[in-house]
């Protein structure tokens, strides 16, 4: 995604065919099935700038791994809606 995004709106990705997303820090929140229904979807790296993620946000990506920070928001998020999910960072 382009630099200067702070706010993935609701259905902005939904359906998508991208395999990998790289969410640039600045972004904050991540909106009502943003990417719902991406099947595709295998991986997706989440800052620590992004503190508010729809619970709906990732439904029916049953593929999808959560990349962040430790200790993000994002990881919270995966652990908290069964995701997998892989940390980095100290």
């Amino acid at each position: 995604l382009p630099e200067g995004v702070t706010e993935i709106g609701e259905d902005a990705f939904a359906n998508t065919g991208a395999q990998r997303v790289v969410v640039q820090y600045g972004c904050k929140t991540i909106g009502k099935g943003a990417f719902r229904d991406s099947q595709s979807l295998l991986w997706i790296d989440i800052p620590d700038s992004v503190t508010q993620i729809a619970d709906d946000a990732f439904e029916n990506c049953p593929n999808l791994t959560i990349e962040a920070p430790y200790d993000s928001y994002a990881l919270s998020y995966a652990e908290a809606h069964g995701i997998p999910y892989d940390g980095y960072g100290e």
